[in-house]
């Protein structure tokens, strides 16, 4: 809803709140955390408050009644809020709050505001404009907000520009042959001429190019709407990644205010690279978290560059028993071929039966979405759509959650995983080697929290041991309150610490910029500047020393995030995680450093897109070098990251957490257990299509049991008293590899598959293609085998499918290189044993065993690649 020309007051701090679902109803003053810059201007300029502020460290109730009223909850809300200025925008894409705004939470509560929060001069009647009234903000001016005045008079003027799609739908990026649709809604201009031209101008914004000349509109209805189609034969030389486009906008009679001389405030971002942008899911034309059986979903995908091109959509159920999902193949629900249509986006619906509510007894059952494109080479794009908000006991319609989550083994419930961290356990933590609390301004930690209690679960934050494991590391690179990178360095340390330093020129300038050793004199800002540009030049998507980008992207937030390339990334992972909350850290990268909830979300980004949790479920010392590999690969100090994880242990209690305690007793082993199994209960999910061919294989488990011998593995398999495992996934046995030469005439001989047997599973050196190597024996990049039919070597764990393995293990999913392939990531992810300093020191292995399987014998089709052929086949019934 777009607010124009009533006179609401603006909403700033110390604004009465209310919650339906709060189990006190008296109202709760809002503290204004996400921006401090703006403020109304009545006699006590207090900060104006905006969509931004959405945690608890704005609005915190106390305790809500969900899910259960006799059982209150700590209150930890993430607010979605409607009725607010859309036409008015402050920096990082914010909008100010009306008194008429309204906001849900994610739980499901409905927030109102009871009193805007601007209070009257001491010793003045109360009149309508003494407070700043929202009228007078001019449309999408930030600094207006501290304005005053009356309400306007009839003169005409322009009230909502904005680009949108044809559903009036917000529009913020666009791309070749898509349509976007300028929108302007006017105040008292009815049938009036204006004239538009559509302009662009890069990221710099000094010199405008016009795209389309002007034309002359009319008003009809208040508004006026001018679609842009930009044609790539047309406007090839004209366009570029990165542009804006803007509309200069023209009264040809009686003026018109606030044309303003470029239109809309916000501009459409062009982008010439194809790519899925966003996908939303709606019940009844409102974004859902939580449906039921019986529903139906709408859900709409929203792409750039891929007008009219088709995609495979599926919607799959994550099939779970016994608290796991490792025991069948996922359920495909929906399975359509769709369009995207002329504005970049295509919508469907399906529907979760009613008669599959039945089928399973998980109190919360997931569901989630698979893309596949041809232009993309059948590159398969899993979202998350939504977090699971919260697991509520059985009811009569049992709740659904749109979702991809991991494998979560039943174990002992602990009522501290899920409480929320407090400042009392900060403060635990935050103290020095002489056990002194160093913690002095803790605004910073404190704001961050509420963002942190929040999404703790969707990034996999959700025990005792790991909470420890991310505070202490966390601690050590901030110390809770420092969020951006100092480059206040002696010159040998320049040199020691960055290799630029090192080579070249690099001597030479630690020492024009740096300190002289015994020197406390500060490094100034400039040679700051200098340093970072210097040393973080052309790294992790930096461009050279003189892009700036080394000091634009140098570390920030909690986890010190750097380079041009994790900004953009971690910002990609934020909108694809935290559904209705988009960022943008590559155009805006003070943000980390400046706003509290982003620090955090950062540092909880990097935790689950390095899969840090696989690592966290121990509390030694090695635990805390493997947590600490990934954030700081030299672990530089290590010895603090140690100390910091002692003290978060005892703050947590993490001693005496039933979850850490259930896996306690296999601390003590260095081995990885990786199991294959013998049995196929299903073919891959994504199919092999390639010269007409549709192609799907038996596909077998391979299951990971970490902190296991190989002593200790058996003797639990003879008891069946195996813990459940740490991580699952699927792979192909076959050999048909039709490119390599002619096929052993034995089983197991060369170019056929890998024979069955007890294993080292070895990190790839970096001169082998692939990641992951079978062998007789330990160490980096060690890759034979001593088989039944012969010498075997280079048998590897890949990407790809049986047609191109020649006794590989295949994730029967595109991509056969590492990088490129998310199933060989994850799967690499939860094995920390092969990470390559562990390899080199030589003291942990994973071991891989290799069960016997049934094979169905047919002969070649052609001679020239054999005789036998051995296929695998469906010997396990579905569960």
């Amino acid at each position: 809803m777009t607010i124009v020309n009533q006179p609401l007051h603006l909403v700033c701090e110390g604004a009465l709140c209310t919650c339906d679902k709060a189990v006190n109803p008296v109202p709760v003053k809002m503290k204004v955390v996400s921006q401090r810059k703006f403020h109304v201007k009545d006699h006590t300029g207090e900060p104006t408050a905006t969509t931004g502020d959405q945690y608890a460290s704005s609005l915190n109730f106390k305790l809500c009644k969900i899910p259960d009223p006799q059982k209150p909850t700590p209150c930890v809300p993430v607010l979605q809020w409607s009725n607010y200025y859309e036409d008015i925008m402050l920096p990082g894409g914010l909008h100010p709050l009306s008194e008429k705004s309204e906001a849900t939470c994610s739980r499901g509560g409905k927030v109102k505001i009871l009193q805007h929060g601007q209070t009257m001069p001491p010793g003045n009647a109360r009149k309508p404009n003494n407070a700043a009234p929202a009228q007078s903000i001019e449309s999408g001016t930030a600094s207006a907000v501290t304005a005053t005045g009356e309400v306007e008079d009839a003169a005409p003027a322009l009230c909502v520009a904005s680009w949108q799609d044809d559903r009036g739908q917000p529009k913020i990026v666009t791309g070749w042959h898509e349509k976007s649709r300028l929108y302007l809604s006017f105040n008292n201009a009815e049938g009036m001429e204006v004239a538009i031209e559509i302009v662009v101008t890069d990221s710099t914004r000094r010199q405008l190019t016009v795209l389309k000349q002007a034309m002359y509109y009319t008003v009809k209805d208040g508004v006026i709407a001018v679609d842009f189609f930009p044609g790539k034969q047309e406007y090839r030389h004209l366009l570029q990644d990165g542009d804006f486009l803007y509309a200069r906008i023209k009264s040809t009679g009686m003026p018109i205010s606030k044309l303003g001389n470029l239109r809309p405030r916000r501009p459409l971002l062009f982008r010439e690279h194809p790519k899925i942008r966003e996908v939303k899911f709606y019940n009844n034309g409102s974004p859902v978290i939580t449906a039921h059986y019986g529903d139906t979903i709408t859900c709409k995908i929203v792409a750039s560059n891929m007008c009219r091109e088709k995609l495979d959509v599926k919607v799959k159920r994550l099939e779970k028993r016994n608290g796991r999902d490792w025991e069948r193949l996922d359920k495909t629900v929906f399975n359509s071929t769709l369009e995207v249509n002329e504005y970049g986006y295509l919508i469907f619906d399906f529907e979760l039966k009613k008669e599959w509510e039945s089928e399973y007894e998980e109190r919360v059952q997931r569901f989630y979405l698979s893309l596949k494109t041809s232009q993309w080479d059948s590159w398969w794009h899993t979202i998350s759509a939504f977090p699971v908000v919260t697991t509520v006991a059985k009811q009569q319609h049992s709740p659904v959650v749109i979702q991809t989550i991991k494998p979560n083994s039943k174990e002992p419930p602990c009522p501290r995983c899920t409480a929320p961290v407090t400042m009392e356990q900060i403060k635990q933590i935050a103290v020095d080697s002489n056990g002194n609390m160093f913690l002095q301004q803790d605004q910073v930690i404190r704001e961050a929290l509420g963002f942190f209690n929040q999404h703790c679960q969707t990034f996999e934050l959700d025990t005792c041991c790991r909470k420890a494991h991310f505070f202490a590391q966390i601690a050590t690179e901030t110390r809770f309150q420092c969020l951006e990178e100092n480059f206040n360095y002696a010159s040998t340390v320049l040199q020691e610490k960055f290799k630029h330093f090192r080579n070249g020129e690099g001597p030479a300038h630690a020492a024009d910029w740096g300190r002289r050793d015994n020197d406390s004199t500060p490094v100034s800002a400039q040679d700051q500047e200098h340093i970072a540009n210097w040393a973080y030049a052309d790294i992790n998507g930096n461009g050279g020393y003189s892009s700036g980008d080394g000091y634009r992207f140098k570390g920030r937030g909690f986890i010190q995030l750097t380079g041009r390339g994790n900004y953009k990334e971690a910002s990609r992972l934020y909108n694809k995680w935290i559904p209705g909350n988009n960022v943008d850290w590559e155009n805006q990268p003070e943000r980390l450093s400046e706003v509290s909830s982003d620090a955090m979300a950062a540092a909880m980004i990097f935790w689950r897109s390095h899969l840090l949790a696989a690592r966290a479920n121990y509390a030694d010392a090695y635990s805390v070098e493997s947590v600490s590999r990934p954030i700081n690969a030299a672990l530089d100090n290590i010895h603090e990251r140690k100390r910091f994880f002692k003290e978060a242990v005892k703050a947590f209690q993490v001693m005496h957490c039933s979850k850490y305690l259930s896996r306690a007793w296999q601390e003590p082993n260095h081995d990885t257990i990786v199991v294959v199994g013998a049995a196929a209960s299903d073919t891959g999910n994504e199919h092999y299509l390639r010269d007409n061919n549709d192609v799907a294989w038996p596909v077998y488990p391979l299951v990971v049991y970490r902190r296991l011998s190989l002593e200790l593995y058996k003797q639990l398999l003879a008891k069946d008293a195996l813990p459940a495992p740490d991580y699952t996934t699927w792979v192909t046995r076959d050999a048909h590899g039709e490119k390599y030469g002619k096929h052993d005439a034995a089983r197991y001989g060369h170019l056929n598959e890998c024979p069955p047997g007890e294993y080292y599973l070895n990190r790839g050196n970096g001169g082998q293609r692939y990641s992951m190597y079978i062998s007789d024996t330990p160490g980096l990049g060690s890759a034979e085998i001593n088989g039944p039919n012969g010498y075997r070597s280079g048998i590897a764990i890949h990407g790809g499918w049986p047609v191109g393995s020649v006794g590989c293990l295949t994730t029967h999913s595109t991509g056969y290189l590492p990088a490129k392939n998310m199933l060989v990531r994850q799967l690499l992810g939860n094995l920390p044993e092969l990470d390559k300093a562990v390899q080199q020191a030589g003291d942990r292995h994973v071991r891989i065993i290799i069960q016997p399987r049934e094979v169905a014998t047919v002969l070649w089709d052609k001679t020239m690649l054999g005789t036998s052929k051995w296929s695998g086949i469906i010997t396990a019934p579905p569960h």
